[in-house]
């Protein structure tokens, strides 16, 4: 793990991931739009709820299920969802089912597929805090079986994971740039 003023870094098998609270969603897809652009987008927290279309610019490019909302491919930033806080995303290369979100305690019963867990709604969830380890055990376990290109969760810190390693180090460049900007 790698700590600067800004960032927390780190990797677990395949992914890397940073863990901030000095930037949210909307920094990050404003700085790196590429995070998302020409991605397949299922979100599964959206202001600790399930998003509903009605909240998508143009729901003819959305569907739900399972609460579970996903995209068609994402060609501008301006079709995806407002960013309230709160907001849990998987990115990937394909349309992907995930199934569905069991809501509650993550930690009552057992991991199943097609069964997603939602993290981002835990206060403190962060891969930088030892005293959530049991808490960021299970989401690696469940990010295993889902296999995104990338997860962006936005509560009260932002976390994004991805295993495109360029896409990781445009995002840690563009986020030291940003501070290192004179005001």
């Amino acid at each position: 793990m790698t700590t600067t003023p800004l960032l927390t870094t780190g990797s677990c098998g395949a992914y890397q991931w940073l863990t901030t609270e000095e930037f949210d969603l909307d920094s990050l897809i404003e700085l790196c739009p590429r995070v998302v652009l020409g991605k397949h987008l299922a979100v599964t927290s959206f202001d600790s709820g399930p998003l509903a279309l009605v909240d998508v610019p143009d729901p003819t490019h959305w569907k739900s299920e399972g609460s579970i909302a996903y995209s068609s491919l994402i060609e501008s930033i301006n079709s995806l969802p407002q960013r309230v806080g709160f907001d849990e995303w998987y990115l990937f290369e394909h349309p992907t089912e995930l199934g569905g979100v069991r809501r509650g305690n993550v930690f009552e019963g057992p991991l199943i597929p097609k069964e997603l867990r939602v993290f981002v709604n835990f206060a403190g969830f962060s891969f930088r805090r030892p005293e959530v380890k049991s808490l960021t055990d299970l989401y690696w376990q469940q990010l295993q079986w889902i296999r995104p290109l990338s997860y962006i969760g936005d509560g009260t810190s932002l976390s994004l994971v991805t295993r495109d390693e360029q896409m990781f180090e445009d995002v840690c460049r563009a986020f030291e740039k940003c501070d290192s900007s004179p005001a």
